[in-house]
């Protein structure tokens, strides 16, 4: 009788221990983490630290950008250059860790920018995804779709 309440009491607490990461205080961290250098890389960009945003970005990195077109990472690169970034704020809706090694993050994205003299504001909605390399986070996808314009 030991052994099978035992064994109940062991395979309840494994199945309801499973959290793929969403409780584990640990990945709570690395979410934070990486939450943080989310916000560091937009402010590299709106800086044009383009140093820093080089690190950060993976080099297969690829964005389906709001019209639906996919960006590559040069020319993604290519185009920031000529973007003046007035304001950028984040409001981060949920972030997600698997395995430790992947973060998973929705956010809405509201931008003020100048592009080719004319001026734009925009409330987009993000999906980031970001891997552990060499022990280093890089940002392998984007997803963006646009909420609104002002």
């Amino acid at each position: 009788m030991i052994n099978k309440a035992f064994f109940i009491v062991l395979t309840v607490g494994l199945f309801f221990g499973q959290t793929d990461g969403f409780a584990d205080d640990n990945y709570e961290e690395i979410i934070k983490e990486v939450v943080a250098l989310d916000k560091k890389r937009g402010e590299a960009l709106k800086n044009k630290d383009y140093e820093f945003l080089n690190e950060v970005y993976a080099d297969d990195w690829t964005y389906v950008i709001p019209s639906g077109t996919i960006m590559n990472k040069k020319d993604y690169f290519n185009l920031i250059k000529y973007i003046d970034y007035k304001k950028i704020e984040y409001e981060y809706l949920n972030s997600r860790c698997y395995n430790g090694n992947t973060v998973v993050i929705n956010l809405i994205n509201r931008i003020d920018t100048v592009f080719q003299g004319k001026e734009e504001k925009q409330e987009l909605l993000y999906t980031r995804v970001y891997v552990k390399e060499n022990g280093k986070w890089k940002i392998v996808a984007q997803q963006g779709t646009k909420i609104s314009e002002k």
